[in-house]
């Protein structure tokens, strides 16, 4: 009987400690938001707000100002979107990477990561991200943009890149390596 009530009340703590762990691992939001940012801070070909006015200026190096350059920080708003979430392109036969069998490369970057329960890779990601923020150059000719999302705050490149470094630490501090999402 002793045995039997012993077995039952394990059985009741693992089954909980793989419930919480299941609802631990649960990256649904964490998803949304890493997808929803990298659609906001991609430069849309119709001359959306970054075409405009990009954050960042295109770069020589780590921090190198490019002789005489003149923006195209589309690049650097390209090359951070793609870290945070990008559908790939498998139209071109000779495309790298091929799609697998599973379809699980269909995509990539942190939000990916997540999907499929990669998250050191996700954290991985999200910390490229910081450092490609600290590497790059801020546009001087960016002026001045009201942050509607954070109290209308009058934000100038600087302040808009910290936004996307500190929202890329906020998302690193939601995943933990090997349970995955808070």
């Amino acid at each position: 009987m002793t045995i039997k009530k012993t077995g039952t009340s394990l059985a009741i703590v693992f089954s909980m400690l793989a419930f919480n762990a299941a609802a631990q691992a649960d990256c649904t939001e964490e998803i949304d938001h890493i997808t929803q940012a990298a659609d906001n801070l991609r430069c849309e070909a119709d001359g959306g707000l970054w075409a405009v006015k990009p954050i960042w200026q295109k770069a020589a190096g780590k921090g190198r100002k490019k002789q005489d350059a003149v923006g195209d920080g589309c690049e650097v708003h390209q090359s951070i979107a793609r870290k945070l979430y990008e559908v790939r392109d498998f139209s071109d036969p000779d495309s790298r990477p091929r799609p697998n069998k599973k379809g699980t490369n269909l995509a990539s970057g942190a939000a990916q990561s997540l999907e499929y329960g990669k998250f050191q890779a996700a954290i991985d990601s999200l910390t490229a991200i910081e450092l490609a923020v600290d590497a790059s150059v801020v546009n001087p000719d960016f002026g001045i943009l009201v942050d509607e999302w954070n109290n209308n705050v009058d934000g100038d490149a600087e302040y808009w890149a910290a936004r996307v470094k500190a929202f890329a630490t906020d998302m690193k501090t939601r995943i933990d390596p090997e349970l995955g999402c808070y």
